[in-house]
Parts: structure tokens; C-alpha cells; sequence
């Protein structure tokens, strides 16, 4: 099924797969409760439906309840009990640490009995009268606990089964949904991720300082539709580590950021990673970004960064790919060390009504950066250090991406050394008070469509040689 249709009072079994939600583009929910699979077992129905459980990108399809016989066509063979059983375990969380539990049961009319089980049988389960809330006591061991209950009404006709599941797990392994506000604790650090993880909308995930994070395999997701806190202190860092990624693109754990709000300070990620969304990040500050093996032109063995955020400082990003794209505001990248990211290893896209931007401070080794400026922002770009120590195998230093005409950068008190290109500025941009030098072109005026006149007066160029100045200028 391509689209939240309404299946019910079906006869579907027998096949390799009974449903799949087909839905790739986005999460929707199916509803296919009241429909005969072949069986009551949960796990056998469960286990022929294709939905979020397989693919965290698909929405969830809800089976329950369960007709407990097949549907011939009369409405005899339909349940005549309370119609629309429903169980909840603890709200409707997904996982639980521990083995006790509270069940919600509720019908479109009060029930006058009830039995529950984690046998779908309900073998020796005998009916007892009808409460909207019990405590229950999962069975020992870990994994998957499926909860099946019916309902009796006053005539003692029964409903059709309800079914709910929960993951029983040690308190240390993280996956599938956090669907209420949690916080990872010192005291049970370190913690697993050991498959895809999803943080839904509204939901908050706090992680205390000093936790430890690790990602148990290269192809895991962690969306965060709602908010990550994670802000440990000097002391005591927050660290995420990728345990098994690969220097393939396709091979690192990916960290997506899609709700609002979420904030990093003094967080280390170390080993391979992707971090991107479309979600606005509050701050990123003192934290330490390290791919650990990363090669030269080689984009697939750095870590790769994208998302919005607009206050980026006092961070270290070693063999790191960064693209910052800023929110509404003021935007500030300052005071940070990035090693060995490339030729634009260091992007920012200035857009969508940036007031002011400002990048300052910053020691860039090996590290490109590239500035796009789509808006009319005042930006300064002062105090860097921009150098490449490898025999111009990094193309350039400085890239002033700017798309309109009438925006211009400030460039000043920065030393830009050893790229083929030291500054390569597509606008009139304002060059001045800089040490640009030991390059193979020093400034190159990259306005390809018409004459641009450029301001560059008042910079060290290595010499006093006019020639050899206007020779690596072009």
C-alpha cells in the first residue's frame, strides 16, 4: 500500500509478505486492525509485514486487533463482543528496562471482563473482571514481549484479540522509538546503539555529561524529530564513537537532525560519521569532531557534517567535511581548529535573512573554506588562519561564493598561505589588512560574466615586488 488506506475484515495470509507500507518518502501510518493473518501469534503476523520495524523511514502499520477466526462473508463469523479492543503497556512506549508494567484496556463500550496474556492461546487465562487499569508483570528474559488481550461483554460474548508490543531490554541498549522524554545517565553508561534509532516530534532526549555513546554498527540512523541535549563540561565530555564505519560514504552511522532546538557542547564524536538535517541546531560549542583516519582527497574517510545552527565556536574538527547553513539572525564561527578537511572543507551558506555573520578566530589547516552568501548579510571574515602545508595539493584557501552582485565581504587580519588558490572571490568583495602569500595564484577575480572591479589595496603579499605580486594575481 502506497497511502494510509483503511484495510479491515480481511482474510491475508499465505503470502511471502501479507503487507507492506510502500511509503518511502515519508512516514504514514496504516491502520489494518479486524483483518484474519492465519494465526493469532504476533510475532508470525508481525514478522509479514513490512513497515517502520524494517525501515525506519516507513511509517508504522497497526494490525491490531486481531479477528480470531477467518471472515466468511456474514457477521457471525465477526466478533459480537465489545467492539475496538485496545491495550496499551505504559502509555504506548516502545521499550521498557523493566519487567513491570502498567496495561491501559479500553472498547468503544466498557468491557464486563477481561483476560490477558503473553499467550496467544490463553491457555489456563481465565476471564476476570473488567478493569481500565492493571499492573502486570512481564516474563523473565529479554527481547520482544507481545501482550494479547480480550474483552467479554455483560451477554459474555468475546471481542476480537488486542495486541500490543514492547520491547524488554537491558537499560544500555538503544533503538527503535523514544516516544517520551528520557535521559541517558551516567550511571548506566556506556550505552549501544545496536539499530536504527528514532527520537519522535515533541520528544526531548537528555544526555548527561560523561555519558558514552557508541554507535554498534555503520549502517544505523538516528533521527532526532525531536530535541538532543547533549551538553556534558570540560571535565566531563559526552562521547558518541562509531564502532565499525568504514571509509565508505555509504558506510558511516548517520546522526540526523530534523525537529528544532537540540544543542552539543563539550560532545566528542569519534570514528565515522554523518551529521545533517534540515532541523535547526541551537549551538555547537567545545566539541571535538575526529575521524581519526582520515586521507588526503578522500572525502569518504572524513566525517561529514550538515545542518543549520548559527553559533558554532571553541570546536575541533579533525579530517572533517563541515557545511553550516544558518538560521534567521546572527551567525558566528569562531574560535575553532579544523584539520584536514579538504578543498571546501569548511562550508557555510549565509541565506533565508542572516542580519550579520561574522567569522573570526578560526585556525584552518588543510581546510578550505568556502563562504556562499545568497542574501544581503554584512559578513567579516577577520583574524583567520587559512594555510595548507601540502605542496598545493588543496585548490583554495578562500572561496567567496557570493551569488548576488551588491553583496560585499569584509576580508581582513587573515594570513591565507600554500593553496594553488589563496583567495578566489566572485563579488566585490573587501580585501585588505591580510598576509596573502605562498600561494600558487594569491587572488584570482572569479567574476566570469562581467568586469568586477576589485578592492584589495593594503595586504602583505610576501613582497614588495609589483611584478611578482601582479603575477600570481589574476
Amino acid at each position: 500500500s502506497q497511502s494510509a488506506n483503511l484495510i479491515r475484515y480481511n482474510n491475508i495470509y499465505n503470502n511471502g509478505i501479507n503487507l507492506k507500507n510502500d511509503v518511502n518518502w515519508k512516514q504514514v501510518e496504516m491502520e489494518a486492525g479486524n483483518n484474519w493473518w492465519g494465526t493469532l501469534d504476533a510475532s508470525v503476523i508481525a514478522a509479514k509485514i513490512v513497515d517502520f520495524h524494517d525501515d525506519i523511514n516507513k511509517g508504522k502499520v497497526n494490525y491490531s486487533p486481531l479477528l480470531t477466526q477467518a471472515y466468511d462473508g456474514t457477521s457471525a463469523s465477526l466478533p459480537q463482543g465489545p467492539v475496538n479492543p485496545q491495550v496499551l503497556i505504559d502509555g504506548g512506549v516502545s521499550l521498557t528496562t523493566s519487567r513491570d508494567v502498567v496495561l491501559s484496556l479500553s472498547a468503544d463500550e466498557t468491557p464486563a471482563e477481561t483476560r490477558v496474556s503473553e499467550d496467544y492461546s490463553f491457555t489456563s487465562i481465565n476471564y476476570q473482571t473488567y478493569a481500565p487499569s492493571i499492573n502486570y508483570q512481564l516474563s523473565e528474559g529479554l527481547g520482544a514481549k507481545r501482550i494479547y488481550v480480550q474483552f467479554k461483554d455483560a451477554n459474555g460474548n468475546e471481542s476480537a484479540v488486542a495486541v500490543a508490543t514492547i520491547e524488554y531490554k537491558s537499560p544500555d541498549l538503544l533503538d527503535g522509538l523514544i516516544a517520551q522524554n528520557k535521559t541517558l545517565t551516567v550511571a548506566i553508561s556506556p550505552y549501544t546503539v545496536t539499530a536504527d534509532l528514532e527520537i519522535q516530534a515533541g520528544v526531548i532526549l537528555t544526555i548527561e555529561p560523561g555519558v558514552i555513546v557508541q554507535i554498534g554498527s555503520k549502517d544505523i540512523e538516528i533521527k532526532v524529530k525531536g530535541k538532543m541535549v547533549a551538553e556534558g563540561s570540560q571535565a566531563l565530555p559526552i562521547e558518541f564513537t562509531s564502532v565499525n564505519a568504514t571509509g565508505d560514504s555509504w558506510q558511516k552511522p548517520l546522526i540526523e537532525f530534523e525537529g528544532n532546538d537540540s544543542s552539543l557542547a563539550y560532545c566528542q564524536f569519534n570514528g565515522l560519521f554523518q551529521t545533517r538535517g534540515q532541523g535547526e541546531v541551537n549551538q555547537v560549542t567545545h566539541c571535538s569532531f575526529d575521524s581519526k583516519t582520515p586521507q588526503a582527497n578522500n572525502d569518504d574517510s572524513r566525517q561529514k557534517i550538515e545542518f543549520k545552527c548559527n553559533q558554532i565556536s571553541y570546536n575541533t574538527f579533525d579530517g572533517v567535511a563541515a557545511t553550516f547553513e544558518m538560521i534567521s539572525g546572527s551567525f558566528i564561527y569562531a574560535d575553532n581548529t579544523n584539520t584536514g578537511g579538504g578543498s571546501d572543507g569548511l562550508w557555510i551558506r549565509l541565506k533565508d535573512g542572516t542580519d550579520t555573520a561574522e567569522i573570526k578566530n578560526n585556525q584552518l589547516t588543510n581546510t578550505g573554506l568556502r563562504v556562499e552568501v545568497q542574501q544581503q548579510t554584512p559578513t567579516l571574515i577577520t583574524g583567520n588562519r587559512i594555510e595548507s602545508n601540502s605542496n598545493y595539493d588543496y585548490e583554495k584557501g578562500l572561496n567567496l561564493n557570493n551569488n548576488k552582485d551588491s553583496v560585499q565581504t569584509t576580508v581582513e587580519y587573515n594570513t591565507i598561505t600554500g593553496w594553488q588558490v589563496g583567495i578566489n572571490s566572485q563579488s566585490a568583495n573587501l580585501i585588505r589588512y591580510n598576509n596573502i602569500y605562498n600561494n600558487g595564484i594569491n587572488f584570482k577575480n572569479d567574476v566570469g560574466s562581467k568586469q568586477v572591479d576589485m578592492n584589495a589595496g593594503n595586504n602583505w603579499w610576501g613582497t614588495l615586488d609589483a611584478s611578482v605580486i601582479a603575477g600570481k594575481i589574476v
